[in-house]
C-alpha cells in the first residue's frame, strides 16, 4: 500500500514598479506525506521485511521574482528566477541482495530565465526567445538494479538552453 498525501499553498503578487516595468513575486510552501506498508511482501517464500511500515514528512518553501519591462505595446523584456521542489519518497520494487525500502530524498532546482516577447508585421509574426540556466540538488534519476527500476538521488545537474520560437500567419 503506498499513501502519498500533499498540500501546499502559493502565493502570487504583482506590482507595477513605474509604468513599464512590472515586478511578479511569488512563494510556495508544501508538505508530503509520503507512506509505504509492504507487509506479506515474501522472497524465498519467508518475510523479507523486518519494518515493513515506512512513512516520512518533506517540507519545501521556495519562491519566484520575475521582472518585466513593456518597450512597447509590441515589445516586452523579462529576467526571472524560480525555485522548484519535487518531494523524496520510497521505491515499492525491490529485491535481493537490496535492503528494503529504498528511499530517495527531495529534489530541488533553481532557474533562471531572461527573453523578449515581440510581435511585428500588425500582429501577424511573433517572435520569442529566451536563455535560460537550471541548477538542481539532489537530482532524483531512476537506475536499474538487477533490472529492477528504483530512484536515486544523483547529486546535481545542470541544463543550460536558448530557445526561439518565430510564428508566422
Amino acid at each position: 500500500t503506498i499513501d502519498n498525501q500533499s498540500t501546499a499553498v502559493f502565493i502570487e503578487v504583482d506590482y507595477a514598479l513605474h509604468k513599464d516595468l512590472d515586478l511578479t513575486l511569488g512563494l510556495r510552501t508544501s508538505q508530503d506525506t509520503k507512506g509505504i506498508d509492504l507487509t506479506g511482501y515474501t522472497i524465498g517464500g519467508g518475510p523479507s521485511i523486518a519494518n515493513p511500515v515506512q512513512e516520512e514528512k518533506f517540507t519545501n518553501t521556495s519562491g519566484r521574482f520575475i521582472l518585466s519591462y513593456t518597450l512597447n505595446k509590441d515589445l516586452l523584456t523579462y529576467l526571472s528566477y524560480s525555485q522548484g521542489y519535487k518531494s523524496g519518497g520510497f521505491n515499492p520494487r525491490y529485491g535481493l541482495p537490496l535492503e528494503f525500502p529504498t528511499a530517495f530524498e527531495p529534489e530541488e532546482v533553481g532557474s533562471w530565465e531572461a527573453g523578449v516577447k515581440s510581435d511585428f508585421w500588425g500582429g501577424r509574426a511573433r517572435v520569442n526567445a529566451a536563455v535560460f540556466s537550471a541548477d538542481y540538488d539532489d537530482i532524483q534519476v531512476v537506475v536499474f538494479d538487477g533490472g529492477i527500476p528504483r530512484t536515486i538521488n544523483a547529486a546535481k545537474g545542470k541544463i543550460d538552453g536558448l530557445e526561439i520560437e518565430v510564428v508566422v500567419v
